[in-house]
C-alpha cells in the first residue's frame, strides 16, 4: 500500500517533482497530507472529506471566498484552523496564487511560519486547508487595541520577525506581503509568539524575474517594486521597516489621499519622527528603522544583519548570528544624530533641485509619467498629524 503514495516536494525522494511540476497537483480531488517538505496522496481515501477527520467549530474569519473556522482532529483531539476555498469563484491568477501558497509554506520548516497539514479538496471545487491555530488574533488587532509598543517588546517582537524573516530568505523565498495583518498571534499574553501566514504572493527568488509582477499591499510595498525594477528579498526588510514603525509610532509612515500620492511618497522614503509621538523612543530605534526603510535596498540592511542591530541585543534577547557582522553602525548617539540630520539635509536639497528642474512641465504630462518622474516631482507633501493606523 505505501508504493502506492504519491510524494510530492521531498527532495530526498526519487519522486521528487520541482515546484513548476507539482503544484498542480495539490488541487486535485483527493486528500493530501504534509509529509515533511513534500506532500503525499493518500490511496486509502480517496474520496473522504474534511468531515472525515476534522470537526469543524466557530468561524475565527471570512473572505471574499474564503471562511477560516476552528476544527477539532478526531483522532487527536487537536485544534486547528481551517481555511476553505471556493476555488470555483477564483481567477485563475488566484488559483495560482493558492497553489503556490501550499507549495512554498510546505518548503518551509520554522517555528515562525504558520505551517499547513492537511489538504482537502473535492469535486464541487471546495478547498480546505488545515493549518496551525492563532486564535489571539493578529499583529494588527494588537497594535490598534495598545495604540503603540514602548521599546523592549517591540524589540522582542522585531527580533521574532526577523528570525523567521531570516530564515524564510535563506530557503531562497521571498514573501511579499508583510503587513500586520499577515503575523498571527497564538497567546494573549505572550506578543512574540506570533506566525507569518498567506504566503499567496511569496515566490522563490530563482523565479524572479525583471519584469514580474507587482504585489503586495500599498502602504508596505518596496520603492523598487513601484518603480518596476528588479526586486529579491529586500522588498520584505522594507515591509519590516514599516511594521516597526507602526508599532512604535501606533501608525504607518507613508499615508496620503491617493495612492499615487503614497506611492511618490514611498519612492522618496518621505517619512519623519512626529515628536509629538516620538519623543519618547530611543535615536537607536529610530536608526534600526532607518536601516530597513532605504529606498536603495543595496543600502538596505538584511533580515539576518538586522538581529545584530544594538537596539536589539539591547532589548531584545537576539537569535544567534545567521550571517557575517553586519556594516559598522555609528554607535554614538550624537553621530546618529547628526547623520540624520545630514541625510535630511541632502534629501531637501535634492528636492529643491528636483523642483527646478520640473518647472513649466504640463500637469497632464506629470500625471501621465508619474511613476517613472516620481523623484523629480515638484510638490512637496505637507506635513500633517499622522491618522491613526486604522
Amino acid at each position: 500500500m505505501a508504493a502506492a503514495h504519491t510524494v510530492l516536494g521531498s527532495p530526498t525522494d526519487t519522486r521528487y517533482c520541482p515546484l513548476s511540476h507539482y503544484d498542480d497537483k495539490l488541487l486535485k480531488a483527493g486528500h493530501w497530507r504534509r509529509r515533511g517538505r513534500g506532500w503525499e496522496a493518500d490511496p486509502t481515501c480517496a474520496n473522504c472529506s474534511l468531515d472525515t477527520h476534522y470537526a469543524l467549530g466557530r468561524r475565527l474569519g471570512k473572505g471574499a471566498f474564503s471562511q477560516v473556522y476552528e476544527c477539532t482532529c478526531r483522532d487527536t483531539g487537536r485544534k486547528f484552523a481551517v481555511k476553505m476555498v471556493d476555488t470555483r469563484r477564483l481567477r485563475t491568477a488566484d488559483i495560482v496564487s493558492l497553489r503556490r501558497e501550499v507549495a512554498l509554506t510546505s518548503c518551509i520548516e520554522h517555528p515562525g511560519v504558520c505551517a499547513v497539514f492537511d489538504l482537502f479538496h473535492d469535486a464541487s471545487g471546495c478547498t480546505a486547508l488545515v493549518q496551525e491555530l492563532a486564535s489571539a488574533g493578529d499583529l494588527f488587532d494588537r497594535i490598534q487595541k495598545r495604540t503603540c509598543f514602548m521599546e523592549a517588546p517591540a524589540a522582542a517582537v522585531m527580533a521574532r520577525l526577523l528570525e523567521t524573516v531570516a530564515h524564510v530568505h535563506t530557503a531562497g523565498i521571498v514573501h511579499r506581503d508583510i503587513k500586520p495583518e499577515n503575523i498571527l498571534c497564538v497567546s494573549d499574553s505572550d506578543d512574540t509568539d506570533l506566525k507569518l501566514t498567506d504566503f499567496g504572493f511569496a515566490k522563490r527568488v530563482a523565479d524572479l524575474t525583471t519584469c514580474d509582477e507587482a504585489c503586495g499591499t500599498p502602504q508596505y510595498v518596496a520603492p523598487e517594486i513601484i518603480l518596476g525594477q528588479p526586486y529579491g528579498t529586500q522588498v520584505d526588510v522594507w515591509s519590516l521597516g514599516v511594521v516597526a514603525y507602526a508599532l512604535l509610532g501606533g501608525y504607518a509612515p507613508f499615508h496620503a489621499a491617493s495612492v499615487q500620492t503614497l506611492f511618490r511618497s514611498i519612492v522618496r522614503a518621505d517619512y519623519c519622527f512626529h515628536a509629538k509621538f516620538w519623543a519618547h523612543v530611543s535615536v537607536e530605534a529610530k536608526h534600526f528603522i532607518r536601516c530597513m526603510l532605504q529606498p536603495d535596498p543595496a543600502q538596505r540592511w538584511t533580515a539576518a544583519a538586522l538581529l545584530h542591530h544594538p537596539w536589539i541585543a539591547v532589548h531584545a534577547a537576539a537569535p544567534a548570528a545567521l550571517l557575517p557582522p553586519p556594516p559598522p553602525l555609528l554607535a554614538c548617539p550624537a553621530a546618529v544624530a547628526a547623520a540624520e540630520a545630514k541625510e535630511e539635509a541632502a534629501a531637501a536639497a535634492a528636492v529643491a533641485a528636483a523642483a527646478e528642474r520640473c518647472r513649466g512641465r504640463s500637469r497632464a504630462a506629470s500625471q501621465m509619467h508619474w511613476l517613472q518622474k516620481v523623484l523629480f516631482g515638484h510638490l512637496r507633501l505637507r506635513r500633517r498629524d499622522p491618522p491613526s493606523i486604522r
